[in-house]
C-alpha cells in the first residue's frame, strides 16, 4: 500500500510541474488551478506513504520525479529530449532500482 502512495505522490508532483510549465506558456488559469491542486495533494500522499514505508524508501521514490517530468514534457509539451538527459534519467532510475532491492 505504501508503494502505491509513493507512486501517486510522484505522479502528482510530476503532473503539477508539467502543468505549471503549461500555465507559464499559455497563461490559462485552469492550468494554474490544476498545478496548485496537484501540489497540495502530493504531500498528503507522501505522508500517507510514510505510514507504511521508511523515509529513505519514500525519498528515493520521489527522485523519480525528474524522469517522469522528462517523459511528460516530451510528449505533452513537445520538448526535445537530448541523449544526455535521457542517459541521466536512466542512471537515476537504475540507482533507485538498486537502492530499493
Amino acid at each position: 500500500m505504501g508503494y502505491l502512495f509513493v507512486i501517486a505522490a510522484v505522479i502528482s508532483t510530476s503532473l503539477a510541474l508539467v502543468s505549471y510549465k503549461k500555465y507559464t506558456i499559455s497563461a490559462e488559469k485552469l492550468y494554474l488551478l490544476l498545478t496548485i491542486s496537484l501540489f497540495m495533494f502530493a504531500p498528503v500522499l507522501n505522508f500517507s506513504a510514510l505510514q507504511y514505508l521508511t523515509v529513505d524508501i519514500v525519498y528515493m521514490g520521489s527522485s523519480l520525479n525528474g524522469l517522469i517530468v522528462l517523459v511528460l514534457s516530451h510528449y505533452y509539451l513537445d520538448e526535445r529530449v537530448i541523449a544526455r538527459q535521457f542517459a541521466g534519467a536512466i542512471l537515476v532510475f537504475i540507482g533507485v532500482l538498486i537502492y530499493m532491492m
